[in-house]
């Protein structure tokens, strides 16, 4: 019996919405009149704040997008033909293995919903509402008008191509100006591309190019190597472009505007000078903001001819963050917690990673990194942030020179040297593994998120120990298996008690020259495990040439994923056969990845008559996996006839997804 939604208490209504994605609130809307109207009623206050809507008219699709990712698009029925070929959902199921001939005939069998006032077929791709329109210029304005009204999102960009033109003469004539406008210059005639640039009314206007390698074999180049403009008579105020050969430094300097973002120029670093020049004697009154590429490299005594006395180089280390500014005092730090806004980092987490590239905490839009000075020659080779400033043309002596010199700061007590790199806190301690502690006490007690994640090789099985003895357990421990023993990765595995437990790797190259290099694999092929030993709940390995149908019946598992293993389409058939008659009664989800080709008829060789194939209009295929081919299946268990399972084959990758529910 299904759940009537509509029918709950508005303040439930509420809280799913809250919760409840952007697509799959967009297909509930489409339900019916009454659905639109209770989640418009209903919609949490502040639920879509700062999100926006953007319309895309390019060749590849015409949609309505909600945070730059396609929620509605709107596919022509004339232009079918064209859309087999290139366009953005050409390998749904839908399209997948039909002529063009024989689709309009799909979709005439497609269920319909009504938006704006007008029918139209409908089909669920991924995350995406395919809509078939006789006109796709009237299908894009109504889609558009529905998200807005729905969710009241205000339309701030459009990206547009040579067959978007249109779209662009429709929106830039609107009252209320969106805030940017984005054209892919690809295939754009010169005359088309100023007549957009010299028209657009919007404060943001970027040309770039549409990466086509696969298609624009001829290599042309767009705009042609003729085209001029000048600057002056734009109406924007930021202007964002690539391909720019026919900028100049006076046609910069004749225009009002207040950003310019300059990629695949024609610039010299001798512009550059003029530039500066120009600049320093009141030149460029509107200019805030600009970035240009110099393709031939920047010579600093050319860039700065004549003007060195008036140039001031910044140190590097006066950026801060929030991580950061607390870090200055506790009387900073103490502040910040204070005056922390309420969920402001809601659904964040903080993940500790201690591997051979490095020891570091992991917060929103930050890490810090613990180095140990003892181990700096190790880190300049291989460690992740070894081509920072700090690191880079140096030795070791000069580097722990350069350490000495750093400011301080007093983490949980403890006053070390720091550098700051653009996302990353680099600490320097004498032992890394007191620096892990220390930072990951620092970082839960400023910000009060949880840890989530911890991911570690080898060398970090003692954050393994100490992580799994605390009293609150986390979520997931992430395990990089190229390098560990078997007698480690057995410890692992059997005392873990997170929920959930990864194994990444497999095999490695080990040697010391060319001739010498070999493939190490981990585990190794005498590695065995009884999978009833385990703690956690969830297991997903890769390299699992060790599990047998047998080791998962013995489990107390509800979710198993398994990559590289040794099962075959025979050991597939019997598990179904077991699951059939009540085995591996814990199981919710499994994802195997078989040893050899899928065969159809021995995987349903006895159980055919249980098997009933699902619609590929009601099936959902599992995330990563959108444009691989698959069956699904529906069975339900004879023993328990209230748990039913869904089986998805894909049979050109080998694998086989099984998801359970009661």
């Amino acid at each position: 019996m299904g759940l009537p939604l509509l029918r709950l208490p508005h303040l439930v209504i509420t809280n799913l919405e809250d919760i409840t994605d952007i697509e799959d609130l967009t297909c509930l809307s489409l339900c019916s009149k009454r659905a639109r109207n209770i989640l418009i009623v209903c919609r949490p206050q502040n639920q879509f704040k700062r999100q926006y809507v953007r319309a895309t008219v390019t060749a590849d699709r015409t949609s309505v997008d909600v945070q730059l990712q396609p929620v509605i698009e709107v596919i022509q029925i004339s232009n079918l033909k064209s859309y087999l070929q290139t366009g953005s959902s050409k390998d749904c199921q839908l399209f997948l293995y039909r002529t063009v001939a024989s689709v309009p005939d799909e979709i005439r069998k497609l269920e319909t919903v009504e938006i704006e006032g007008q029918r139209v077929p409908c089909f669920r791709y991924s995350e995406v509402l395919l809509t078939f329109w006789e006109d796709e210029t009237i299908g894009l304005r109504k889609c558009m008008d529905f998200v807005r009204e729905t969710f009241g999102f205000p339309l701030i960009l459009l990206v547009f191509s040579q067959k978007g033109m249109w779209a662009f003469d429709w929106i830039n004539g609107w009252e209320q100006k969106i805030q940017q406008m984005t054209v892919l210059v690809n295939g754009i005639q010169d005359h088309e591309l100023k007549y957009a640039m010299e028209k657009c009314e919007s404060r943001t206007l970027k040309t770039c190019r549409e990466f086509q390698w696969f298609r624009d074999v001829d290599r042309k180049h767009f705009p042609s190597d003729s085209f001029q403009f000048d600057l002056h008579k734009m109406k924007t105020k930021c202007f964002f472009a690539s391909a720019c050969h026919w900028i100049t430094v006076p046609n910069i300097a004749a225009s009002f505007l207040e950003a310019l973002v300059i990629e695949e120029s024609s610039l010299t670093d001798h512009d550059l000078n003029l530039f500066l020049r120009l600049w320093l004697v009141g030149g460029f009154p509107c200019l805030r903001y600009i970035y240009l590429h110099i393709p031939l490299g920047i010579q600093m005594e050319t860039a700065t001819n004549g003007i060195e006395n008036d140039l001031r180089k910044t140190s590097y280390q006066h950026k801060f963050s929030k991580t950061c500014l607390s870090l200055c005092s506790k009387r900073a730090r103490n502040f910040l917690i204070v005056c922390r806004r309420h969920n402001r980092f809601k659904g964040q987490h903080i993940s500790a990673t201690v591997d051979s590239n490095c020891t570091a905490v992991n917060l929103p839009y930050c890490r810090i990194e613990m180095i140990q000075v003892s181990n700096l020659e190790s880190y300049m080779k291989k460690g992740l942030s070894k081509k920072s400033e700090l690191f880079s043309n140096r030795t070791v002596a000069d580097v722990t020179d350069e350490i000495g010199k750093l400011e301080s700061v007093e983490i949980e007590g403890q006053r070390v040297p720091f550098s700051r790199g653009s996302l990353t806190l680099l600490t320097f301690w004498e032992d890394e593994t007191i620096g892990l502690r220390k930072c990951m006490g620092f970082a839960r007690k400023t910000f009060r998120i949880p840890v989530k994640l911890l991911e570690f090789s080898a060398k970090g099985m003692w954050a393994f120990d100490w992580i799994n003895g605390w009293e609150e357990k986390i979520q997931q421990m992430t395990v990089q298996i190229n390098g560990i023993q078997d007698n480690e990765l057995k410890y692992v595995m059997e005392k873990c008690e997170s929920r959930t437990l990864v194994t990444n790797g497999g095999c490695v190259y080990s040697g010391v020259s060319e001739e010498e290099y070999h493939l190490e694999y981990y585990p190794s092929e005498s590695f065995q495990f009884d999978l009833y030993e385990l703690k956690t709940k969830c297991f997903y390995t890769s390299s699992a040439r060790w599990i047998t149908l047998q080791n998962i019946s013995t489990s107390f598992l509800e979710a198993l994923e398994i990559e590289e293993s040794s099962l075959t389409n025979h050991d597939l058939n019997l598990f179904l056969r077991l699951w059939l008659v009540g085995g591996f009664p814990c199981l919710r989800h499994i994802f195997i990845e078989l040893c050899e080709n899928i065969s159809a008829d021995a995987f349903a060789n006895g159980v055919r008559d249980e098997l009933r194939q699902t619609p590929y209009q009601q099936t959902l295929p599992r995330e990563g996996y959108e444009h691989v081919p698959y069956v699904q299946y529906d069975l339900q268990q004879k023993e328990n006839g209230n748990k039913k399972a869904s089986i998805q084959l894909y049979p050109i990758v080998n694998r086989v997804l099984m998801s359970v529910w009661k």
